[in-house]
């Protein structure tokens, strides 16, 4: 098995990877509620490139 952490602009990154080619997911948006938007975007770009049964992790906030 192997990994890679690769750190950027999570729409942008994935933009460049190929369908079909992860397992998993990880990804950490910002918290602020100006960026909760981005999850739409994250969600939509993690359903083309994860293998069928891969995994979606995002941390998020608590927002009141």
């Amino acid at each position: 098995m192997t990994w890679e952490v690769i750190h950027g602009d999570c729409l942008e990154v994935m933009r460049t990877m190929q369908a079909g080619s992860f397992d998993a997911v990880v990804t950490d948006p910002p918290y602020p509620r100006a960026f909760m938007g981005l999850y739409a975007g994250v969600a939509e770009a993690a359903a083309r490139l994860l293998v069928d049964g891969g995994s979606l992790l995002a941390i998020v906030p608590h927002c009141s």
